[in-house]
């Protein structure tokens, strides 16, 4: 038995595997083997016993009353020989009881059988001397007389016949019953016998790999958890086993190679999105500057020289050093010099109001943020309406987001307008230059934080818009400014 353990243990893993799914085989392919036999066989002599009582039924029960109901037509005239066809009901009856005895093994039904089929014959016999006086005609009475005293005793002799043929159909059906459910008793103990026999050797075989190949597995198992969860340090060191070996070996190098990679991945992800991050601030920094120069120029054909040395203050706060990331409270510096500028140029219709919690200016945002947004409210919204317009900034906090707002009592937009700006909104959507300063800030929001942070648009056309910057709570330290 030992050496039997010790062979068992030096064949290779895919042997060990094969040797043991095959012994646990054998006992159950013998076993389902067994039973196929066994259904098969009593499921298909029950069948055909079914099928015969089936058949000798139908015969009983329409054979005689057909016929002799037949051959009474034909007598009284109601009937020509030709249309009753009776020979044919005769060989249709021998057919079937051919059919019965081809499948009969009890000798009482054989004996029976073939009894009818002389008695069949005898009919024939009857039925041609019957045609042949009804042809000639005026036999009323002797063929009357056939029919009484032949016909239709030889009738009821096949009849009785069939009864007793089905009689002994049912008595075998019986028998093929009992005899099924001993040999399912017998069926049930021996393969109670299978399933023991299985489960010992079931027991030893698990016995004897579990020592070889459960415990590495189960070792490189929650190595490999450890890895899903993100401890990319661990090592195999498992030494025994060529496969297991091969295996430990190769889980090492592809944890290095999965380090390498997301490595890689994170200093690409990285790169990238600074690198897209630095191509909206150089597209949007144009459009800015060009807006700016616009107001200086105004300003000095209007000789308000004070007013444009307020531009410097406004400048310092949009460049805050090259930094791209800002607390809110400087961009508001930078935002409400805009506003200052731009009410002087249109101190008719402008009137701005700016109203931020302590706590959300201590937040980051990407700077040029609320600028475009007021731009937006002010060249789309206000200058486009009759009367003062108010544009006011402020703030709320929710739960995961500290949300600013810039509002306008501006003409608004219609619903279809809404939508499509909301569309330009998307990142798969294409570049629309009477949108882009909504789709750059939204976009940059997106690629800095996340998805989860962005604009949302409100408009109703003749009241104005209501534009939302959510942004996380996120200060210098936790931005890392």
């Amino acid at each position: 038995m030992e050496k039997l353990k010790n062979g068992f243990q030096n064949l290779k893993l895919t042997t060990r595997i094969f040797v043991t799914f095959i012994g646990v085989c054998i006992p159950f392919i013998i076993l389902l083997s067994s039973w196929a036999y066994y259904i098969f066989h009593y499921n298909s002599k029950y069948a055909s016993l079914v099928s015969n009582a089936s058949i000798v039924s139908d015969f009983s029960l329409d054979f005689k009353k057909d016929y002799d109901y037949k051959i009474y037509l034909m007598v009284v005239g109601n009937l020509t020989v030709e249309k009753a066809d009776v020979i044919k009901d005769i060989e249709q009856a021998e057919t079937i009881l051919q059919s019965i005895n081809l499948s009969q093994e009890d000798k009482d039904n054989v004996e029976l059988i073939g009894q009818n089929l002389k008695y069949l014959e005898k009919l024939r016999k009857y039925t041609y001397v019957l045609e042949d006086n009804i042809v000639a005609g005026g036999k009323y009475d002797d063929n009357i007389h056939i029919w009484e005293n032949d016909v239709k005793v030889v009738t009821s002799l096949i009849r009785e016949n069939i009864l007793e043929i089905l009689h002994n159909e049912t008595r075998a059906i019986a028998n093929v019953r009992k005899a099924m459910e001993q040999s399912a008793r017998q069926m049930f103990f021996l393969s109670g016998c299978f399933i023991l026999i299985a489960i010992f050797y079931v027991i030893i075989a698990a016995f004897l790999v579990s020592k070889s190949v459960t415990k590495p597995i189960l070792y490189l198992q929650k190595l490999t958890e450890r890895i899903a969860g993100g401890d990319l340090k661990v090592r195999s060191e498992l030494k025994t086993g060529a496969e297991v070996k091969k295996l430990s070996d190769s889980l090492n190098s592809m944890i290095d190679q999965i380090s390498t990679l997301i490595e890689r991945d994170r200093l690409k992800q990285i790169r990238l999105r600074e690198a897209e991050l630095e191509v909206l601030q150089s597209q949007i920094n144009p459009h800015f500057l060009y807006n700016t120069l616009d107001t200086i120029v105004w300003l000095a054909e209007s000789e308000k020289q004070k007013e444009v040395v307020q531009i410097s203050n406004f400048f310092r706060a949009a460049l805050n050093h090259g930094n791209d990331l800002i607390l809110v409270e400087d961009e508001l510096l930078h935002v409400e010099s805009y506003l200052k500028i731009q009410q002087v140029r249109y101190q008719d219709i402008l009137q701005y109001e700016i109203n931020l919690s302590e706590k959300a200016c201590q937040y980051c945002i990407p700077k040029i943020t609320l600028q475009p947004l007021v731009e937006n409210a002010l060249y789309h919204g206000i200058k486009k309406k009759r009367g003062q317009g108010m544009i006011k900034i402020g703030s709320r906090e929710e739960k995961d987001y500290m949300i600013l707002f810039v509002e306008d009592n501006g003409i608004g937009m219609r619903e279809e307008r809404l939508l499509q700006i909301r569309s330009m909104m998307l990142p798969e959507a294409k570049r629309h230059n009477d949108s882009y300063g909504i789709y750059n800030v939204n976009e940059r929001l997106r690629l800095r934080f996340g998805s989860e942070y962005h604009l949302e648009i409100n408009s109703t056309y003749g009241k104005g818009t209501f534009v939302e910057i959510y942004l996380p709570k996120a200060g210098k330290k936790e931005m890392e400014i």
